[in-house]
Order: structure tokens, then sequence, then C-alpha cells
């Protein structure tokens, strides 16, 4: 499923949805990460058939992503052109 907001939530994967919410006209999914103590979320348009307790693999786009270090510096970005990184979300 490739979201609107260009994340991308594959079948198979290690993060468990801790919540789905079906609101209608979005989604709202929710999962745990050890860089956080806050869950973070994720917004779909529409309806999903993912459900709380899946485990998926979430990918996010580099080029939408900013990364930032403990001290909430922003790294430079390395990566230029053709090729297409991502990052993906692991527990």
């Amino acid at each position: 499923m490739t979201l609107a907001n260009k994340i991308v939530v594959l079948d198979a994967g290690r993060v468990e949805l801790s919540l789905v919410e079906q609101l209608g006209n979005e989604c709202l999914m929710y999962f745990n990460t050890s860089y956080t103590a806050e869950p973070e979320v994720i917004r779909t348009e529409g309806q999903t058939n993912i459900r709380a307790g899946d485990k998926r693999c979430i990918e996010f786009p580099a080029d939408y992503c900013h990364l930032f270090d403990r001290d909430e510096k922003a790294y430079k970005r390395s990566v230029v052109g053709e090729t297409k990184p991502s990052l993906v979300v692991t527990p």
C-alpha cells in the first residue's frame, strides 16, 4: 500500500501495529519504535484491511525524510541523484 504522504506499508515485516483507527475518510495506524517514547502514526486515505497486531514493513522514501541527531541537529543529505534509497523502520 502506497500512501498519499509517500510512506509505503508492505505486507510483511517486523513492526507491529498497536492500534488501527478506521475513521471513514482516513485511517490512522499507530506503531512503536525504540527511537521515541510516543507511538508513531501513519495516516492513510480511505479504509484498509490492516488490523492492530499485524506486523508490517514500513518504508519512508529518503527524498521525503529529514534525519536529526540526538542534539536535534539535521544531518546533511549525502545521497543525490537518480537512486531513491528508502528508510525502513524496525522496532
